[in-house]
């Protein structure tokens, strides 16, 4: 039998909502972008997911734009506000 293997690109959601003060919170789903803000000494590991990839951060900034431009750098894509937080699916 001749049989075409299904591909799919797996799509990841990394997302950026306000804290409290200036701090802002960044969750993701995706191993490399994890890895990258593991990198950076502004970042903090502030909670997981157990059997699954999930992995939240948490960075100082002074303004909104500053953290928006981060995820945008992140994701190398552009960020979309939905309800009270950025989200990207990438």
């Amino acid at each position: 039998m001749g049989g075409r293997a299904l591909s799919y690109k797996m799509k990841h959601t990394t997302s950026m909502w306000h804290f409290n003060e200036s701090n802002y919170r960044f969750q993701t789903d995706c191993k490399k972008i994890c890895k990258s803000l593991k990198r950076r000494r502004k970042f903090r590991l502030v909670g997981w997911g157990d059997n699954t990839d999930l992995w939240i951060f948490q960075a100082s900034f002074p303004t909104t734009q500053k953290a928006l431009y981060v995820l945008n750098n992140l994701t190398t894509e552009t960020a979309i506000l939905r309800v009270d937080c950025w989200v990207v699916e990438h």
